[in-house]
């Protein structure tokens, strides 16, 4: 264990000033290097694919129909619009009507030209969700890419949910892709083409206080 006085002529006189602590940990704990190390070495490539990334051309979607289940709002929301700009025909389905009659006004005032059509499912409803492809399709042609945005969460401590909490959670966020992805796969297969997405979360694989039936779900 190092003195105050041993610690400071050796790292806290440094450029960079350290909390004793800090420079203590460094001091004796040579892992804590190991991770500094390997951070510094993992940041250069991160930060250069992020930039990358960001200059790279929009993808075109001109002559697509993309259908978007939870397209009403939040992040289903977003996609509709960022695809309608790059020239994607585009479905929402949701539940309220409504909502999708909002969230289709949004994407015209966004992207006046694009073609939107809306339709009304509960994800958890299998046979509500093959209609709305069944009609989508008949609308707007066949289906090139679905994806798979609904979802829908109840934060309570564990103690606080209820048997149906968690029935609802895989209903929406498990069986709700399975229902959509059982619609659209099949004519995607006759076709020999198109793309399935499904939205996920970082509560799949990073532990949240008061999602006990939401994070499993979205693992599923």
């Amino acid at each position: 264990v190092l003195s105050h006085s041993s610690c400071r002529p050796r790292a806290c006189t440094a450029p960079l000033t350290m909390d004793l602590a800090f420079c203590t940990l460094l001091l004796t704990q040579p892992f804590v290097w190991l991770l500094v190390a390997a951070a510094a070495v993992i940041q250069s490539p991160v930060t250069m694919l992020a930039s990358l990334l960001s200059r790279r051309k929009p993808r075109s979607f001109s002559g697509r129909h993309v259908l978007i289940t939870g397209g009403s709002e939040g992040i289903g929301l977003e996609i509709a619009k960022q695809c309608a700009a790059r020239g994607a025909t585009v479905t929402l389905v949701a539940r309220t009507r409504s909502k999708l009659d909002a969230a289709r006004a949004s994407v015209l005032a966004a992207t006046p030209s694009a073609k939107v059509g809306v339709q009304t499912a509960d994800v958890s409803q299998a046979a509500q969700v093959a209609q709305a492809v069944e009609l989508g399709e008949k609308e707007l042609g066949p289906v090139d890419v679905c994806i798979a945005s609904a979802g829908a969460s109840i934060p309570k401590y564990f103690e606080d949910l209820t048997h149906d909490d968690f029935v609802m959670m895989m209903n929406v966020n498990y069986f709700g892709v399975v229902n959509i992805a059982k619609a659209v796969l099949p004519g995607m297969v006759r076709r020999g083409e198109g793309q399935f997405a499904a939205v996920s979360s970082m509560a799949a694989n990073v532990p949240f206080i008061g999602y006990a039936a939401y994070a499993p779900a979205k693992v599923a």
